[in-house]
């Protein structure tokens, strides 16, 4: 069947690689091209047809030797680690190489003659030469495809951790509306509609890789709403100091921390976010339930909180700072991002 994404696929393929061809042997003749117009400029010689035929002849075996270097011995020996048969080949060929030029010399049309070291040291000379040009080459293109391979892999682990927490989310957030349908069927009715504006705003989130300070603030603004419906009786207290507008960040990254605290706390929260000039604070604390819980908030810290190091990992990697521990009946959570 016909499928014209495919064939235009197929086309844009064969298109860069004939391009890439053509670059390449642009490249070559341009680099060959050179050391012609080299050759008769310095020191100056004659222009005739018999010292350019004579030039052509032996640079037919300069340009033999190397693309057997180019395209047989690197491939298949020095890519292949077997470093010995490579240099020994190698010296075989440029010895190979220089008999040949002296072979050519000794025919009528030639009327260029070398010594026979000095074959061997052009030869070299060429061989060595092009031989790193290639191995820059071939190292700078396997350098930006690893380059490439990782970016790709990052996105993909991001894409990965950023896709859980909604599941996450959700799954607690189910277990507190069913809890409170238990007690109060009005208040689980309120926090179900609280929820699917926060699904809402987390669905056009999680489509970016980031998003605005101001609007991760309002998504825990809207989820601590959520939480005092369940916990009437709770003190909670939310700083804000700073202008969000301008600070972006990856989305959903402090929305779990926030669960965290309502998860293992009871009747105080604090949560401050803080953008100051050279750094970014986020501070959650809550008294602990229990000493039980005590002992599970200090020793766990659960797949979302996990989960949110290894996004600042990838993200930010060594600038930042990041501490969750219990602080006498408390526990606080702390998070640096240096700006600098």
């Amino acid at each position: 069947m016909y499928n014209p994404v495919l064939m235009n696929t197929r086309q844009q393929t064969t298109n860069a690689f004939t391009g890439e061809r053509i670059r390449r042997f642009l490249i070559h003749a341009a680099f060959w091209l050179f050391f012609t117009v080299l050759f008769f400029v310095s020191p100056p010689k004659p222009f005739t047809f018999s010292l350019l035929i004579s030039w052509l002849s032996i640079l037919t075996v300069v340009m033999l030797v190397v693309y057997l270097n180019f395209y047989l011995l690197i491939p298949n020996l020095y890519f292949q680690k077997k470093y010995l048969f490579y240099f020994v080949s190698l010296a075989l060929l440029i010895v190979g190489g220089a008999f040949l030029i002296k072979a050519i010399s000794l025919l009528d049309f030639v009327i260029l003659r070398m010594p026979f070291t000095d074959n061997l040291k052009n030869l070299f000379f060429f061989v060595v030469m092009s031989g790193a040009f290639k191995l820059y080459r071939d190292h700078g293109r396997k350098k930006r495809m690893l380059d490439t391979l990782e970016k790709h892999n990052l996105q993909m682990e991001l894409s990965f951790l950023k896709s859980q927490v909604n599941p996450h989310f959700l799954f607690n957030t189910l277990n507190n509306i069913y809890a409170a349908n238990l007690e109060n069927s009005n208040t689980a009715n309120d926090m179900l509609l609280k929820l699917a504006d926060i699904l809402r705003f987390q669905l056009e989130a999680a489509k970016k890789d980031f998003v605005a300070l101001e609007e991760e603030a309002t998504l825990i603004e809207h989820y601590i709403g959520l939480e005092k419906l369940r916990t009437l009786d709770s003190q909670v207290e939310f700083i804000k100091e700073g202008d969000f507008k301008n600070f972006m960040m990856p989305p959903l990254l402090l929305l779990p921390l926030v669960e965290n605290a309502f998860k293992y706390g009871k009747n105080r929260f604090r949560f401050r976010v803080a953008l100051q000039e050279n750094m970014f604070l986020f501070e959650a604390e809550n008294v602990m339930q229990s000493a039980k819980k005590n002992s599970m908030q200090a020793k766990r810290t659960g797949i979302g909180i996990e989960n949110v190091k290894k996004r600042l990992d990838l993200v930010f990697r060594d600038n930042y700072s990041f501490d969750a521990s219990p602080v006498g009946d408390s526990f606080k959570v702390s998070l640096k991002i240096d700006l600098t």
